[in-house]
């Protein structure tokens, strides 16, 4: 199966793999108004469940559990870093 060629500067190009700058900055915007979207909603936070750092990440929950987990995550990500 041949894929169709798709123009570069979109997201759907970042998907099906590549790279370029364009294609990049065009994914980027895609997730960060994702996220803009995301947490403008309490009920999708709540929907994804509290106490993980992807829900503080993603939709922008700083309740104790989600901040607590978001640390945690943060403070793991540092120490792998150090080990390497």
């Amino acid at each position: 199966m041949t894929r169709r060629p798709t123009q570069h500067g979109a997201v759907r190009s970042y998907q099906n793999g590549c790279r370029c700058e364009a294609c990049k900055a065009a994914n980027a915007t895609s997730q960060r108004n994702r996220r803009a979207r995301a947490a403008t909603d309490p009920n999708r936070a709540d929907k994804a469940g509290h106490g993980k750092a992807s829900t503080y990440r993603n939709h922008g929950c700083r309740c104790e559990a989600c901040t607590a987990a978001s640390t945690s995550y943060q403070n793991d990500y540092y120490e792998r870093s150090q080990t390497r």
